[in-house]
């Protein structure tokens, strides 16, 4: 039977950890962390504790250079160390983008600190990039859920953490447990050719994340507005693939096409 949680949320360290917990059905709404890099398991930790106070204001922001910004303009919270590479629009001055991203920061603070006040099970998940060189430490958990259950003693809060280590193999990796947490060690980086350094393997990390549920904690609104989402993805994948298809049909007609006529000319007909 899976282990159930009331929630469970990605503190990082990067979109990977957002990623894998969306495909192992774990994380079912957008939070103030995902979809972010920097900052270690105790400067997020601070940051959802302390209630996230202050940390968009605009005067903390620097853009920073980042040529896979996937189409965005890169910009670094001093405040928080925080890099968001997905928010702000390319080319545009902070003040153009920066009112439309705090307002989406506020809506998912407000939605994570909700979940954690009602919340009665929370799982904590800790996925780490695989460019850092400093392994996680069992110290660093500990503080962690210590300042979780500081801030929510109501709640009951356990942490699994992933620590990639290029010379662990996944076939046996290492682990460090405690009462409420555990901290699985090997390389879970991608296997692709030309993957980026900050790519992990999702299969890998899915076996890790394997035998645990989260209730559906969405309002019959949000989970209607996903599911719209979700069919517009799938309607602009489609929509891609077919203009794709189309193009490729042409391509081929046009070079029948033209072997047809060069056969006619040497007397060849083929009907």
């Amino acid at each position: 039977m899976a282990e159930r949680f009331d929630l469970v949320l990605g503190l990082g360290s990067a979109c990977s950890c957002t990623q894998a917990l969306r495909a192992a059905g774990l994380q079912l709404a957008s939070f103030p962390l995902d979809w972010v890099s920097g900052g270690d398991l105790r400067a997020r930790t601070d940051l959802v504790t302390g209630g996230f106070a202050d940390w968009m204001a605009e005067e903390s922001w620097t853009r920073i250079d980042n040529p896979g910004a996937f189409g965005h303009d890169t910009y670094l919270n001093r405040r928080t160390g925080l890099v968001h590479p997905h928010d702000f629009g390319k080319g545009q001055p902070l003040a153009a983008s920066y009112p439309a991203v705090k307002a989406k920061y506020d809506r998912r603070v407000a939605r994570l600190l909700g979940l954690l006040a009602s919340a009665k099970r929370v799982l904590l998940v800790w996925i780490g990039d695989p460019r850092d060189a400093a392994p996680v430490m069992a110290e660093s958990v500990e503080r962690s859920l210590a300042a979780f259950r500081a801030r929510y003693p109501g709640t009951a809060f356990r942490l699994l953490a992933f620590d990639c280590r290029a010379d662990v193999s996944p076939e046996r990796p290492t682990e460090v447990r405690g009462a409420d947490y555990r901290v699985r060690a090997f390389d879970y980086r991608s296997r692709a050719a030309g993957a980026p350094p900050w790519a992990v393997e999702p299969g890998l990390l899915a076996v890790g994340l394997s035998g645990l549920s989260v209730r559906d904690y969405r309002t019959a609104a949000e989970r209607h507005a996903y599911a719209e989402a979700q069919r517009r993805r799938e309607w602009a994948r489609f929509g891609a693939t077919s203009a794709w298809r189309l193009w490729v049909t042409k391509f081929q007609y046009r070079i029948c096409r033209h072997v047809r006529r060069k056969l006619e000319k040497r007397g060849m007909r083929l009907d």
